[in-house]
């Protein structure tokens, strides 16, 4: 009988969020349990919950619904395997959210300067906007 370890895979996630202002919150606490899970560093962590919140809330700012989030491990099976993250949202807006629209121009419009220091693209598709990135464990 063979009685060696086997690694247990890494769960994936995938969850519809609501189109409003509380889908950030929402996908925060999942990616946050997610890579607790994974075993990953608590600053690895706070990395990729800071770029999920920012791609969930630019779906909900500046795109139509549905809105969704797809996490799941990149790379070599190894404890700590790296983040995709896959936001999927209806395309562009008519419109500006409300958050937006309320202030002033030079109070919005870091997240895309966050996201492109923090993660690394790995595919874009259009019309409906579906985008993968990923997020290094280290």
């Amino acid at each position: 009988m063979d009685h060696t370890p086997h690694a247990v895979p890494h769960p994936e996630a995938h969850r519809y969020l609501p189109h409003n202002a509380t889908a950030p919150a929402a996908a925060r606490r999942l990616t946050r349990a997610l890579l607790t899970a994974w075993g990953w560093s608590p600053d690895g962590i706070d990395r990729a919950v800071l770029v999920v919140s920012e791609l969930v809330t630019n779906g909900v700012e500046h795109a139509r619904p549905p809105l969704s989030l797809q996490l799941r491990p990149i790379g070599p099976d190894s404890d700590e395997p790296d983040l995709g993250i896959r936001v999927t949202d209806g395309g562009p807006a008519d419109e500006p959210g409300p958050w937006t629209h309320s202030c002033a121009p030079d109070e919005h419009g870091r997240g895309s300067l966050l996201i492109a220091c923090l993660s690394t693209p790995t595919e874009t598709r259009r019309p409906a906007r579906n985008q993968w990135l990923m997020v290094s464990s280290a």
